[in-house]
């Protein structure tokens, strides 16, 4: 059973433009941590909110281009997501369903 996006794979030879990385669980999770709903209305999270090794994979997500950091109310800094992260976590969801849709499909016996 394929998703729309399978066929539409599969219809251009299995070729995509999009660039696969390593992305790591720490990463995942921080990245839907910061997806805190839609663009316009995103404020982020207070960096005060992340502990030693989050603030680290924070910076780094920073320096992909996936988080930006701005000054927030009282000096408190801030981080939320930028458009590269929102495809970034966009994609991950993806995955995870189109996993979870093929071990539902093994599980009613369509996947053999």
């Amino acid at each position: 059973m394929l998703t729309a996006a399978g066929r539409a794979l599969r219809d251009a030879a299995y070729q995509t433009e999009q660039v696969i990385v390593r992305v790591t669980d720490p990463q995942i999770d921080l990245l839907r941590f910061f997806d805190d709903g839609p663009p316009e209305d995103s404020v982020g999270q207070p960096i005060s909110s992340l502990g030693g090794m989050m603030l680290d994979v924070c910076r780094r997500m920073a320096l992909r281009g996936w988080v930006t950091w701005y000054d927030g109310w009282n000096g408190t800094k801030w981080a939320k997501l930028t458009p590269a992260g929102r495809e970034v976590v966009e994609a991950i969801n993806e995955f995870d369903d189109a996993i979870e849709q093929a071990a539902e499909a093994r599980r009613n016996g369509r996947l053999q």
